[in-house]
């Protein structure tokens, strides 16, 4: 499983209490937690994501159950100060959700093949990431449409400022403005 990890094929990794204390990957740079944590447990859990790697630059820590101040009271001891940015709105999931519904990213069968993959007690790994492969390979094509239509825009809107034609100049500006909300959106 360690091995898996430092590996480009798999990018999430769902775990127990194995990997809580004592993994060290370095380019874990996410963790959603569903469990109380509380103590050294606590701090050794989410000091999972202290590792420096080449090109992480913030890490991310979305805890559905614990309270902000539970958290800043297991590191206290350990740290002269603790602080914690700021607490996440949890409608983030459900606009998230909203996005990758509207640009038709996953639909229903998508979420029935999961959830046959996960619940499945002979269920791998592997399964559960080929049930997730239509909707990652979806979302990759929307990006990178989206990626060159921005820059043949861009293209486009550089010759048009060489050749001073404000008409295209402006065209290109508001095609460029859609492109960038409708990446957004992704």
């Amino acid at each position: 499983m360690r091995k898996a990890f430092d590996t480009s094929e798999y990018q999430v990794m769902l775990v127990a209490n194995k990997f809580q204390t004592g993994f060290d990957q370095p380019k874990l740079c996410a963790m959603y937690v569903d469990k109380k944590l509380g103590g050294v447990d606590c701090v050794q859990t989410l000091s999972r994501l202290n590792r420096t790697y080449p090109g992480k630059e913030m890490t991310f820590v979305l805890d559905f159950v614990n309270e902000a101040e539970e958290i800043q009271e297991a590191f206290e001891p350990y740290y002269k100060t603790t602080e914690l940015e700021d607490v996440t709105d949890p409608n983030l999931v459900y606009q998230l959700q909203t996005k990758l519904q509207g640009n038709a990213i996953f639909g229903n069968r998508d979420i029935e093949n999961y959830a046959e993959a996960f619940f499945n007690p002979k269920g791998t790994q592997a399964s559960m990431s080929s049930a997730l492969k239509p909707s990652v390979d979806r979302y990759k094509t929307h990006y990178k449409e989206a990626l060159e239509e921005i820059n043949t825009l861009n293209n486009l809107l550089e010759n048009a400022k060489k050749n001073q034609d404000n008409k295209l100049i402006t065209n290109c500006e508001h095609d460029l403005k859609k492109c960038y909300m409708k990446r957004r959106m992704l």
